[in-house]
């Protein structure tokens, strides 16, 4: 669970968030592009997962970076437990992983304003497929 605590109405000029779970790690950022955001990690089932595309990136070499969706489902609990639809970039999004494998992923959660918009993005940072034993 997290708890909102709002610099705009102090002047701070910032949005700041206490974890109240030893999971999560967060960060106060300054308010811009990124509002906050905060990194789990899951042991999850795949539920299923798109295409590769490739997007304009300065960052990248030869200009172009891979992204691909994935969806994930939180190990355990009943049939209608958390599932998070996640982007994955780079030379992860070229991995490719089946339904029904099991996984182990760090997820970033993150927040961002757009022209005065607030869009939510859940970015997999790293999944690892667990072997069978």
């Amino acid at each position: 669970m997290l708890g909102r605590d709002s610099g705009r109405e102090s002047g701070r000029g910032f949005i700041g968030f206490a974890a109240k779970d030893e999971r999560t790690t967060v960060d106060v950022i300054p308010l811009g592009a990124v509002i906050f955001y905060f990194m789990q990690t899951y042991i999850c089932r795949v539920v299923s997962q798109g295409d590769v595309s490739y997007v304009a990136s300065q960052k990248a070499e030869g200009g172009q970076l891979a992204k691909c969706l994935i969806r994930l489902k939180e190990f355990g609990g009943s049939k209608f437990g958390n599932e998070y639809a996640c982007t994955m970039f780079g030379n992860l999004a070229q991995c490719k992983f089946y339904e029904g494998d099991l996984v182990v992923a760090s997820l970033r959660f993150q927040v961002h304003e757009v022209n005065g918009a607030i869009y939510q993005e859940v970015i997999a940072n790293d999944v690892v497929k667990l072997s069978k034993v």
